[in-house]
């Protein structure tokens, strides 16, 4: 005899267990399945990390650029990391980068790390063909620098990138001008220190403006937001000024260099360009100087828009590679080249200037382009103070330029 179901389930009520079931399933697998971000770990705002970058420190790591002008990063790109959120208050921020690959820089004895190129400095091109460059921090609808009221009014032009140096019209140039007089007993040995990449990390710049002997000359690199007020203040404690022009150079990439970067292949309508805007970043100082730049310098083309460019603003030129000495003289720019670069990685600064002491007596002179650091800054202070002594005379970089 057939036993009688006591319960039998329509397909109604059938599909209704199923679909019950597939929610449960859903809520456990949503607390016991990890599930993948979709936002990272903490993003930054530009402007507020600008300081913290240009001190360098930490590895090397490619970042991911967001649409919204803010840097967001890739958890797996920092496995072994405290993320930001694990940071105590006192703690200073994780370090923050820019380049796509680690770059290392050392033929060229200049500066090897991360502060090439300030982080989320963009270009584009406005409707009437200019380059805009946009910087971080810096208060600008152009990009341009803003203008500024000097004594020398007459040296100040304005371009389509802003405020530039330019010849007076009596003759009078900006090297002329702006260049520090030498001082002191210059028949005997002399040595020229310039101290490049400033502007980048404003605490440290200042420290070198206030603490450094003004014949000391300060470079600074064009990326700076602040860096016409920084220029204005060097001078005003009696430094010469240079304005440092990033160029391209072997197993170095263009981002590297920056939008502003000197670069063989963009021709030379797009460099003359960049020339503009760098020239720009302040209307009032004495020379330029390379950043790099052995690819760019060799050029033939290249340098010879470069040096035409030095002489049309009434420019002196100081040269870490050698390579534009003929051209500079064939325009007529005051040029001179360095006989040691010391970057953030060439050990110990003060046996280096020793050993600059016994060139300089060999040679009659001799001229150092050493890479802002703290450390840099207190041994150029105590070995300057020592250098009558030793019957050297320290002067400014634009001693050592040959005039034309």
């Amino acid at each position: 005899m057939r036993k009688k179901r006591l319960f039998r389930p329509t397909h109604l009520l059938s599909a209704w267990i199923g679909l019950g079931l597939m929610i449960a399933a859903g809520i456990v697998a949503t607390f016991l399945i990890p599930q993948a971000k979709e936002e990272p770990d903490y993003t930054v705002d530009l402007p507020e990390i600008a300081e913290k970058y240009a001190s360098g420190g930490g590895e090397v790591f490619a970042p991911l650029v967001a649409e919204t002008g803010r840097l967001e990063f890739d958890p797996d790109l920092f496995p072994d990391e405290k993320k930001q959120s694990d940071l105590g208050p006192d703690e200073d921020p994780l370090p923050i980068v820019i380049r796509e690959t680690p770059v290392k820089i050392g033929s060229e004895g200049a500066d090897p790390v991360e502060n090439t190129a300030e982080i989320g400095v963009v270009e584009d091109t406005l409707s009437d063909g200019r380059l805009r460059i946009t910087i971080p921090g810096q208060d600008t609808d152009t990009g341009t620098a803003s203008k500024a009221i000097l004594p020398l009014s007459a040296l100040i032009a304005e371009g389509p990138y802003g405020a530039t140096p330019r010849i007076g019209d009596d003759g009078t140039t900006p090297f002329a001008a702006y260049r520090r007089p030498s001082s002191g007993n210059t028949s005997g040995s002399t040595i020229a220190i310039m101290v490049s990449g400033l502007g980048l990390d404003p605490r440290l710049t200042r420290n070198a403006i206030d603490v450094l002997p003004p014949e000391v000359s300060l470079s600074f690199a064009p990326y700076s937001s602040d860096i016409e007020s920084l220029m204005m203040a060097a001078m005003a404690a009696g430094h010469e000024v240079a304005i440092e022009i990033p160029m391209e150079a072997p197993g170095i990439s263009a981002n590297a260099l920056g939008p502003a970067g000197l670069m063989t292949d963009r021709g030379l309508e797009a460099n003359a360009k960049r020339l503009g805007w760098l020239l720009a970043r302040a209307p009032a100082f004495a020379m330029a100087t390379n950043y790099l730049g052995a690819t760019y310098s060799s050029d033939g083309p290249s340098s010879a828009l470069l040096m035409a460019t030095m002489k049309a603003h009434g420019l002196g030129y100081l040269d870490d590679t050698g390579l534009v000495a003929s051209t500079a003289g064939d325009h007529g720019v005051p040029y001179g080249k360095t006989t040691i670069v010391l970057g953030r990685d060439s050990g110990d600064v003060t046996s280096s200037l020793d050993q600059l002491v016994q060139t300089a007596r060999t040679n009659g002179q001799a001229v150092a382009k050493v890479y802002i650091s703290a450390e840099a800054i207190s041994a150029i202070q105590e070995w300057s103070s020592e250098l009558e002594t030793k019957g050297v005379t320290l002067v400014p970089a634009s001693a050592m330029l040959q005039i034309p």
